[in-house]
C-alpha cells in the first residue's frame, strides 16, 4: 500500500484557525475551534465534578465567551500553545463564576460536534476517576487528535482508490491481527500476508506523520513533537 501524500487539504494553523474565529466573524473557522476541543472542555468539566448536561451547558458559556471576548485578547504572534490557553482561561471562567455571564444569542457555527449521550461515551472510555480535570483535559484532546488524523488518513486511502483496504486494516492500526485474523483480511480482501503486513506498516506511518503534523500546528513554537505525543501518551506501534 504506497503513501498518498496530500489529497487531503492540511488544516489550517491553530493560531490562523483563532485569527479567523475571533468575533464569530468565521463560523466555519467558530465550527471548527469547537470540534478541536470541546471534548476536552468537557472532560475537564466532568472530571471538576458537573454534571453531563451543566458540564455541557457551561462549555457552551466557555465557547461564546471565548470566540467572542477572549480571542481578541490573543497575540496570533503567540509562541505558546494554543490548548495551554484554553485550559488557562477555562480555568478563570470556573474561578470567575460561568453563571454571571450575561445570556447570549447563539453564535454561528458554535455547538457541540457531539450530543451529551455520544460525550459520555467517550469520556467513559477515555477518562478515570483518578485523572485530574487537567490529565482528563489531556486525555480528551489526545483522543480527539488521533480521531482527526484517522479521518485525514480514511480519506487519503478513499482519494487513492483504497478505501476497502484501509477498511480491512483499520481495525488494526494499534494492535497487531492474530495468525486467523490476518487470514481473514486475506480472504476478504483477496490479498497475500505480505500485503497486509506492508499495509499496517505504511499506515502507522502515515499516522504518525498525520499526528506530528497536528501536534506541531497546536504547538506552532518548533517544540519536539514527540515530547507532545508523551505528554498526551499517545503511543503506536511501530
Amino acid at each position: 500500500m504506497t503513501k498518498a501524500k496530500a489529497p487531503v487539504a492540511q488544516a489550517d494553523t491553530r493560531w490562523s484557525l483563532v485569527a479567523a474565529a475571533r468575533g464569530g466573524g468565521s463560523p466555519g473557522s467558530v465550527q471548527e475551534l469547537c470540534a478541536r476541543y470541546w471534548y476536552a472542555v468537557y472532560a475537564f468539566l466532568r472530571r471538576s465534578g458537573n454534571s453531563p448536561a451543566l458540564a455541557q451547558d457551561i462549555a457552551r458559556c466557555f465557547f461564546h465567551r471565548l470566540v467572542s471576548e477572549r480571542l481578541g485578547t490573543i497575540d496570533t504572534r503567540s509562541k505558546g500553545r494554543f490548548r495551554d490557553f484554553v485550559l488557562g482561561d477555562l480555568r478563570d471562567l470556573l474561578v470567575q463564576g460561568w453563571r454571571t455571564l450575561p445570556v447570549q444569542e447563539p453564535m454561528a457555527g458554535l455547538g457541540s460536534p457531539l450530543r451529551v449521550d455520544q460525550l459520555e461515551i467517550r469520556y467513559a472510555t477515555d477518562c478515570s476517576e483518578r485523572d485530574t480535570p487537567e490529565r482528563a483535559f489531556e486525555n480528551a484532546y489526545a483522543h480527539t487528535v488521533v480521531t482527526h488524523s484517522l479521518e485525514r488518513l480514511r480519506a487519503e486511502a478513499e482519494a487513492a482508490g483504497r478505501g476497502a483496504l484501509y477498511a480491512g486494516l483499520q481495525p488494526f492500526i494499534a494492535s497487531e491481527p492474530g495468525t486467523d485474523q490476518q487470514a481473514a483480511i486475506c480472504a476478504a480482501l483477496g490479498v497475500r500476508p505480505l500485503v497486509v503486513v506492508l499495509g499496517l506498516r505504511t499506515l502507522r506511518h502515515r499516522l504518525r506523520e498525520l499526528i506530528d503534523e497536528d501536534l506541531a500546528e497546536t504547538a506552532h513554537d518548533g517544540a519536539d513533537v514527540g515530547a507532545e505525543r508523551r505528554t498526551l501518551r499517545i503511543v503506536l506501534p511501530d
